[in-house]
């Protein structure tokens, strides 16, 4: 049976973590000596069991992002993510991975309240173009 690590991990880390393949190779099954496109097939379906979810980052040429194969290559990282989890919920929101996946007014309507409820806790964090994202650039004031 794997180890509870990579669950304990995503708990401590408020359901979600970024994770080398290495690392969740090395906690699920300590006695593998390397990934292959098996061994990850055999991981994803454990992952999916545990209701968890995973993002790979990168182009995804060929393939929706939703049905990404996890990378066999240790050094490759992705994003693990508690499922019923707040950052959960949202992730799979706005990647259209829920129930409402054919109901984007329904979906918008629930992201449009978390967004409210994350406004009214940040205020004020985004002020003067902070680039939080890497993709603005800071207003210098006077």
């Amino acid at each position: 049976m794997p180890s509870q690590a990579i669950n304990e991990k995503l708990e401590k880390n408020h359901g979600i973590a970024s994770l080398t393949m290495k690392w969740i190779k090395g906690n699920f099954d300590s006695t593998w000596e390397r990934l292959s496109e098996s061994r990850c097939r055999e991981l994803q379906t454990w992952l999916q069991s545990q209701d968890i979810g995973y993002l790979c980052p990168g182009d995804h040429v060929g393939h929706d992002r939703r049905d990404c194969p996890l990378p066999s290559v240790e050094t490759a990282e992705v994003l693990l993510y508690q499922k019923k989890t707040p950052i959960g919920v949202i992730i799979r929101l706005a990647t259209f991975d829920s129930p409402l996946r054919d109901q984007p007014n329904q979906t918008a309507a629930m992201l449009f309240l978390m967004a409210a409820v994350l406004d009214s806790s940040f205020k004020d964090a985004f002020k003067n173009g902070l680039p939080i994202l890497g993709d603005a650039t800071v207003e210098q004031s006077a």
